[in-house]
Formats: structure tokens, C-alpha cells, sequence
């Protein structure tokens, strides 16, 4: 089985931040979405430097809602850990329940998507704080 290249790889002045990107109709996250090699990817990625990052970057598109949100991998999981379950609700990515960047909805000629502005800055890493 060969390997696959995460979604995203952005490589920043203090941060290098690897992304994996998913879409739910749900109104949660689980650990479900992503794949083992993906899953042991981004927590590797985290170990190899003190400036790596892992994020996880959810759209939640159903007829109700339409945001997304970046946080960090470790993060959910430890979340997810200390509340015993295997997943986290918008809801509770909304609560700041773990630290999370919100990504607003753009249009860029013509065409839908996220502003990833506030992942680009990433003040809320461990390689900046």
C-alpha cells in the first residue's frame, strides 16, 4: 500500500502546517472521516518538529448550516479522549471546546469556498505561542 499526500502542506516563516480537509452533512467531526494513514500522518507530521502542525480543516454543509472550522488534530483528540467519545460536535467547536479557526465562506471568480486566512496566520499554534 503506497502512501498519499495530505490535502494541504503550507510552509510558513514560523509554522509548517499540514492539512487534511473533510466535509460532513452531520453536525459533528469524527475520527471516523479520517483514514489511519492519514490519522498517524498528521500526528507524525506534529512530532517531527516543534514548528509542524496537524490541522484538520470541516466543512459542515447541510440544509441548516453552512461554516467550517480548522483546529488542530491533537487537539480534538485529546478533547475526545477526556470526554470518552470518538467524535466533536460544531456545537462544540462553536463553544471553543478546543481551539479552532473559523473559515468564513468566500467567492473567487465565481467560484465557492473558504477563506484560509485565519489558518495562513495560525496564532494559535504551538510553534508561535
Amino acid at each position: 500500500m503506497g502512501t498519499r499526500p495530505a490535502d494541504e502542506l503550507i510552509l510558513l516563516e514560523h509554522v509548517n502546517l499540514l492539512c487534511e480537509e473533510k466535509r460532513t452533512d452531520s453536525d459533528r467531526f469524527t475520527l471516523s472521516m479520517l483514514r489511519i494513514d492519514q490519522l498517524k500522518g498528521l500526528l507524525k507530521f506534529e512530532q517531527a518538529l516543534d514548528r509542524n502542525v496537524g490541522l484538520v480543516l470541516v466543512s459542515f454543509l447541510n440544509e441548516a448550516v453552512d461554516v467550517a472550522h480548522a483546529f488542530r488534530l491533537l487537539n480534538a483528540l485529546v478533547f475526545m479522549k477526556q470526554v470518552g467519545r470518538q467524535y466533536i460536535t460544531l456545537e462544540e467547536l462553536q463553544q471553543g471546546k478546543i481551539e479552532t479557526v473559523n473559515l468564513p465562506r468566500i467567492t473567487i471568480d465565481g467560484k465557492s469556498g473558504y477563506d484560509l486566512k485565519g489558518v495562513l496566520d495560525c496564532t494559535y499554534t504551538k510553534a508561535i505561542t
